[in-house]
């Protein structure tokens, strides 16, 4: 055998001078696997094409033709047929039949189901439908997942019936005639939906679809794409526990057609409860709510709301609320503005401090002293600042005139004040991340401020806190950068 021949097996070429060794026996198990493997992709290639040439079993003039009476979007006719007849097969023709005929009293967008009856052990009863207009030119399937077509694929092996959502067609005024296929005819071009995958089908096995009805949905007679998008926002975006978070939905058509039968679905946080929806919703199930639109202006808007409340306790201190809602349009041409995120800080109230006073007193060493004579006064220490209220009069007076604002964990309060710069009595509170903000607003009035923060330690039972910054306002030449620098609080 001369070196540079080759020997084909399981698609490996291997030089002959390497397989002088492999007995003659050998050699004619290898040939005869690869016969039968050729053999195999010929048969399918044969059956393919005996199924082309035999496209039709019944024409559309031998079909009786059901009128479909419409008059408004979402109306629906259903049209009983027999699966004995109405159905495509894998091992014998035909692979593809006109399954019925069709004249709608509208003419527009239609839904197309059909009622499939799935075989045991069978798993590729896959089938697509085309719609041939009176021209004898196909209509385009405005849903296809498969070139030009869209693949209804059988993912099971068992036996059951379902309506399986087969395709959104145009429908002419007259007749129009829909026609069944197997997979079997593209399975070549669009082998993705192959079950198990990888694996042809052969016409070993019947592999055969069977309809016993037929359910056409009126969309509408919008012929022209839209582009619809949904827009959320929460109320806050720190809320604590036992408090109520309302979140805003604004659906948009951006046109530049009519938005047709949109459906709206928000999917509801865990951590809230006791929701209220404006609109009510159409319906409600398994923490998912849905608003139904039958259509919507080029360039309007429609608006929504849901609001609920956060659980008394909380699993942590601080818990993320994350909350979704998702628009689908019949004729939208984009999804990436389709789906919308809003997040939430949940966080447990502080917990009030204990009440006590600040207990000053005075003493001397004598009740009288003669002309001349000394007297010797004690001032004891004062008892501890137990309230932040306390401790925020104890930085007050020895900072007067200046705007206090004091750390307490997570949130911050904002004080003082002088005449020149009133604040109201009472403190106001705020979240430490919204400080920045704060920080550019006080630089900007030119009052003078103080910045307490906590150091870490405890003085009796509460955080203790020291000045860490002091600005004494517009007479201070250091810009706003270098203040935020100085703070603590960053």
């Amino acid at each position: 055998m001369p070196l540079s021949q080759f020997v084909l097996h399981d698609q490996v070429l291997i030089r002959g001078a390497a397989t002088q060794a492999v007995s003659r026996k050998e050699q004619t198990r290898v040939m005869r696997g690869a016969a039968l493997r050729i053999f195999s992709a010929v048969r399918v290639l044969l059956l393919s094409a005996l199924f082309l040439s035999t496209f039709h079993r019944v024409r559309a003039q031998d079909l009786p033709c059901y009128e479909l009476s419409v008059s408004a979007i979402g109306d629906s006719v259903a049209i009983d047929t027999d699966p004995g007849i109405v159905r495509v097969r894998a091992h014998r023709p035909p692979a593809s039949l006109d399954a019925l005929c069709v004249r709608p009293s509208k003419e527009g967008y239609y839904k197309v189901l059909a009622g499939v009856s799935y075989s045991a052990g069978q798993t590729n009863e896959s089938y697509f439908l085309q719609v041939r207009y009176p021209d004898s030119t196909f209509a385009r399937v405005c849903d296809a997942n498969a070139g030009p077509y869209r693949v209804v694929a059988d993912t099971s092996a068992l036996a059951f019936s379902v309506m399986r959502e087969s395709g959104q067609f145009y429908l002419w005024k007259g007749d129009n005639v829909v026609v069944l296929n197997h997979y079997l005819l593209i399975q070549n071009e669009y082998p993705q939906f192959l079950n198990p995958p990888g694996q042809p089908i052969t016409g070993s096995s019947p592999e055969s679809v069977h309809i016993f009805r037929f359910v056409f949905v009126y969309l509408g007679a919008c012929t022209l794409p839209c582009d619809v998008s949904l827009e959320k926002r929460a109320d806050r975006d720190t809320v604590l526990a036992g408090e109520t978070v309302q979140y805003h939905l604004i659906l948009q058509n951006h046109g530049p057609n009519t938005a047709r039968l949109i459906r709206v679905t928000e999917l509801l946080p865990a951590e809230l409860t006791n929701f209220l929806f404006s609109p009510p919703v159409d319906s409600l199930r398994n923490s998912v709510a849905f608003w139904g639109v039958d259509s919507l202006e080029a360039g309007q808007t429609a608006s929504f709301s849901v609001s609920g409340t956060v659980a008394d306790s909380l699993a942590d201190s601080v818990v993320t609320v994350a909350n979704m809602a998702v628009v689908r349009c019949f004729n939208d041409t984009s999804a990436a503005n389709d789906t919308a995120r809003v997040t939430v800080v949940a966080e447990e109230p502080p917990v009030p401090p204990a009440v006590c006073d600040v207990v000053m007193a005075k003493e001397a060493d004598r009740d009288s002293v003669v002309a001349g004579g000394r007297v010797v006064y004690t001032v004891p220490p004062p008892r501890p600042a137990l309230r932040i209220d306390q401790q925020k009069a104890q930085f007050s007076s020895r900072l007067p005139g200046h705007i206090l604002v004091a750390q307490l964990g997570n949130w911050c309060e904002l004080g003082g004040g002088s005449p020149d710069y009133p604040l109201p009595p009472a403190w106001r509170r705020f979240h430490r991340k919204r400080l920045p903000a704060l920080k550019g607003k006080l630089w900007a009035s030119g009052a003078p401020v103080a910045w307490i923060a906590e150091t870490g330690r405890r003085s009796t039972t509460i955080n203790e806190r020291s000045l860490v910054c002091r600005w004494p306002g517009a007479a201070d030449p250091r810009p706003l950068a270098a203040l935020s620098k100085a703070s603590h609080f960053d």
